[in-house]
């Protein structure tokens, strides 16, 4: 698809109706919301529509997963309202209603953010965006996203979850921005899993050296991100179930258990917080993204990259569950940054500094950390 949306003259969106028998208003028998004129003393007085953006942002197609592919690839749109029709291409952008041509400088710069160019954008901005659509179906979950990444230059991706080549970036650490629900024909470690709005944190994408996260490519290679280097090594005694196995993302890193989860409350909005001993005898809070409303009783957390600088301390990871047969699934992201030592004040919890766990962070890592394997599904 993103080779016939690119490479299209130019692509109709439709932004009226609830559904495709709505047609094309002021073309079908579907009639337009007439513009107003009056005359005032030989001076014509003529009704200014609301802006485009308007129009598309309140529309059906703008909700629709499937048609940002649409927004994401065309390189010039013409697009219909109950109103107007109106133009827009990557240096110029014009209205029915209005006789005049706008430098893309100066267009409405919400139609930017609502039909976005697709390799300008990063794959976590256009993820973002994806994932407040909404889809009729959880099979389509990937489907209707393949075209943009597979425009994405320097990136590949398996499961959906992109990759760029010899840079030692995976997109992983996403979260939701409240519970989703799960999608149990895609890995849990993959986007495509869950249904609900994501955020993001690109500029934590690298995996920290020494962690090593493996995939099996569809086409029987090992997908392998450490040090930067991402390597295709042949396989072999590969099963009927091919497709089962690209599902299993082996992740090597160090991993500790989260003794338990409560929900609270910080500056007036709800959390869940992950109580995780640094020492023998104290516990500390970390925020935690829950990808589903669940009860878990075992669950641990799986580093992916950490920093510990002296003005500047982070630990991202990904937190999962055992499955049984050895795997585990993702339940959630946890995220640790400099400024969130404010948690520890917030509710009253001792400083990180009385913690005695050896790592990375010193007195910051918790002291149950161990370098292990996980096979996520």
């Amino acid at each position: 698809m993103h080779r016939i949306y690119s490479e299209a003259f130019v692509t109709i969106i439709v932004a009226a109706g609830d559904d495709p028998t709505y047609g094309l208003p002021g073309v079908s028998i579907r009639s337009r919301k007439p513009q107003r004129c009056v005359q005032v003393g030989g001076i014509s007085l003529v009704q200014m529509f609301s802006k485009t953006s308007d129009s598309v942002a309140c529309s059906t197609w703008n909700k629709r997963a499937w048609t940002f592919q649409e927004a994401v690839l065309a390189k010039r749109k013409l697009i219909f309202t109950d109103r107007q029709v109106s133009f827009l291409c990557e240096s110029t952008y014009c209205a029915e209603s209005i006789a005049t041509l706008q430098p893309s400088g100066l267009r409405d710069e919400y139609i930017n953010e609502l039909l976005p160019r697709g390799p300008k954008k990063s794959p976590s901005a256009l993820l973002h965006q994806y994932m407040m659509r909404s889809l009729s179906y959880d099979s389509d979950a990937l489907n209707a996203f393949l075209g943009i990444l597979n425009s994405l230059e320097g990136w590949n991706h398996i499961w959906g979850v992109a990759f760029a080549m010899y840079k030692n970036k995976i997109l992983l650490d996403w979260y939701h921005l409240k519970p989703g629900r799960r999608r149990k024909d895609f890995p849990s470690w993959s986007w495509a899993g869950w249904e609900g709005a994501l955020g993001l944190k690109p500029k934590l994408w690298s995996i920290n050296q020494g962690c090593m996260f493996e995939i099996m490519g569809i086409d029987h290679r090992i997908i392998a991100m450490s040090n930067g280097i991402k390597t295709g090594i042949p396989t072999s005694h590969i099963s009927d179930a091919t497709l089962e196995a690209t599902k299993i993302l082996e992740a090597t890193s160090y991993a500790f258990p989260i003794e338990e989860f409560r929900e609270d409350t910080l500056y007036g909005q709800p959390v869940t917080l992950a109580s995780v001993p640094v020492s023998s005898h104290v516990n500390n809070v970390f925020r935690v993204y829950m990808d589903e409303i669940c009860v878990v009783q075992d669950a641990y957390a799986l580093a992916m990259d950490w920093v510990e600088e002296p003005s500047w301390r982070v630990l991202v990871a990904l937190v999962v569950t055992p499955i049984g047969e050895g795997l585990y699934s993702r339940i959630g992201y946890m995220a640790y940054e400099a400024f969130e030592e404010r948690l520890q004040d917030y509710f009253g919890i001792p400083s990180y500094d009385t913690g005695d766990g050896e790592g990375p962070f010193g007195s910051l890592w918790p002291v149950q950390a161990r370098w292990k394997t996980l096979r996520i599904r």
